[in-house]
C-alpha cells in the first residue's frame, strides 16, 4: 500500500505515483478527510468498486464505492422499466455485496445502515433522476432483490434487535436504531408487489405493518415510533390503519415537535392516498401555515415524493393547493415547491406543457404585490417556457 499527502495547487495538476509494480485494488482518496473533498474515479470496474466497498478503511470512500455499485444496478433497472422490460435481472454481485455489509461484524450497526440506505434517488446517474416514478420502482426493486436472497437472515436479525431492546438511552441502542429501520424497510419491500419478474416473491413471515405497530407502541425512541407509524400508514390493507392514525394524531398533536413530525410523515407517504392525506391535513385546524415548521414540513415532503407530486395529475393539483395555502401566509416556506421544477428542460413536450400549466396556476393564485417574492420567482421559471 502506498500513501502520503500531496498538494494539488492548480486545477490541472497531476499526481504521479512511481514504482507501482502492479495494478492497485482501488484508490482511497483523502482517507480520514474524505468529508472535506470530492473524488470521482474514471471508468472503475464493478469488481474494483465492490472490493473497495468491502475493504476500504475510510467510511466515506466505502460508502461512495457501494453507492456507485448500487446506482449502476438501479440505472440498469430504470432503463429497462422505461422500455417496458420487467425481465431485467439485478446482479448477484450487488445482492451479495449488500448482504456482506448488512451482516458484517466489522462495522457498527449504524455504519452498515448508513452505507446501505436506499433513497428514491440516483445520484451517480443524474441523467435519469427526472424519471421520478421509475426511480421509485427501481429503488423498491433493489430492496426486493436483497430481501429475496437474505429474507431469513433479515428477519432473524430484526427479531434479535427487537429482543435486545430495552428502555433508556443505552449507547448501543443508538447504534442499532438505524440498522433496525433498514431491516424493517427490507421486510416492507418484500411485502410489496414484485417490480421485476426476475425477482422471486417471498412473503415475510410477519406482516411489516404488524412489526411496525409493535415498534410504534413499545419502542422508547421517538425515531423508532416515527418509523413504525410511517410503515403502518403505508400499508393501506392494514385493518386498523385509520384507528392507529387517529390515536397517534391525538397523542402527537399535544407537543409542537411531535405534531411537526406527524405532518412530515403524513405528507410524504408512499401510498395511493397520500394526496387525500395531505389535503385533509391542510384543512385541519391544527395545521398552521404561518408556522414555518408546519409549512416547510409539507413542502419539503412534497419535494421528496416527486413520483407523486410531479409525476401525477393528482400530485400537481395537490402541489397547487399546498402552494396557495402556505405561500399566501409564509412565502419562504413555499419555496421548496418551486425547487421541485428543476428538471423542466428534460421532459417531453406534453409533460413540459403540463408542468408549466401548473406553475401558471400557482402564479395566478397569488397577488403580484403581496406575494412579490414568489410571484417574481415564478416569472423567472415561466420564462423558460418561451
Amino acid at each position: 500500500m502506498k500513501n502520503g499527502v500531496f498538494l494539488m495547487k492548480t486545477k490541472d495538476a497531476k499526481l504521479v505515483i512511481p514504482d507501482v509494480l502492479e495494478e492497485p485494488d482501488f484508490l482511497s482518496f483523502a482517507r480520514g478527510w474524505s468529508f472535506f473533498g470530492k473524488s470521482k474515479q474514471t471508468n472503475p470496474s464493478v469488481a474494483r468498486l465492490t472490493k473497495q466497498a468491502l475493504s476500504d478503511p475510510d467510511a466515506v470512500n466505502k460508502y461512495q464505492a457501494y453507492r456507485s455499485v448500487a446506482d449502476i444496478e438501479k440505472a440498469k433497472v430504470i432503463e429497462g422499466l422505461l422500455k417496458g422490460d420487467k425481465q431485467v435481472e439485478i446482479s448477484s454481485e450487488f445482492v451479495e455485496l449488500h448482504g456482506s455489509i448488512l451482516f458484517s461484524d466489522e462495522l457498527t450497526p449504524s455504519a452498515r445502515a448508513l452505507t446501505l440506505g436506499e433513497a428514491k434517488t440516483i445520484p451517480n446517474h443524474d441523467e435519469l433522476s427526472h424519471h421520478y416514478a421509475t426511480v421509485n420502482d427501481a429503488t423498491t426493486a433493489l430492496l426486493q432483490a436483497v430481501w429475496a436472497k437474505h429474507s431469513n437472515q433479515i428477519e432473524a436479525a430484526y427479531s434479535e434487535l427487537c429482543q435486545e431492546a430495552c428502555s433508556g438511552p443505552h449507547s448501543e441502542q443508538f447504534q442499532q436504531r438505524a440498522l433496525k429501520r433498514h431491516l424493517l424497510q427490507l421486510i416492507e419491500a418484500g411485502a410489496k408487489p414484485i417490480v421485476l419478474a426476475t425477482t422471486p416473491s417471498i412473503a415475510p413471515t410477519v406482516a411489516p405493518s404488524a412489526l411496525a405497530l409493535n415498534l410504534l407502541k413499545h419502542s422508547t425512541f421517538a425515531s423508532e415510533n416515527a418509523t413504525g407509524f410511517r410503515i403502518v400508514l403505508e400499508d393501506e390493507t392494514f385493518a386498523d390503519r385509520e384507528k392507529v392514525q387517529e390515536e397517534i394524531f391525538e397523542e402527537w398533536s399535544k407537543t409542537p415537535d411531535m405534531l411537526t413530525k406527524y405532518i412530515s410523515i403524513v405528507s410524504s407517504l408512499d401510498s395511493k392516498d397520500v394526496g387525500k392525506q395531505i389535503l385533509k391535513l391542510l384543512d385541519d385546524p391544527s395545521f398552521n401555515p404561518a408556522q414555518s415548521s408546519h409549512g416547510r414540513a409539507v413542502t419539503r415532503s412534497l419535494s421528496q415524493i416527486r413520483d407523486f407530486s410531479l409525476a401525477s395529475d393528482e400530485g400537481l393539483d395537490v402541489m397547487v393547493q399546498a402552494f396557495v395555502k402556505i405561500g399566501k401566509v409564509n412565502q419562504m416556506s413555499a419555496y421548496p415547491l418551486l425547487q421541485c421544477f428543476d428538471h423542466l428542460d428534460r421532459f417531453d413536450v406534453a409533460t413540459k406543457a403540463k408542468l408549466f400549466a401548473t406553475l401558471q396556476r400557482m402564479q395566478d393564485s397569488i397577488d403580484k404585490k403581496k406575494e412579490e417574492s414568489l410571484y417574481n420567482q415564478l416569472s423567472i421559471i415561466l420564462e423558460k417556457k418561451q
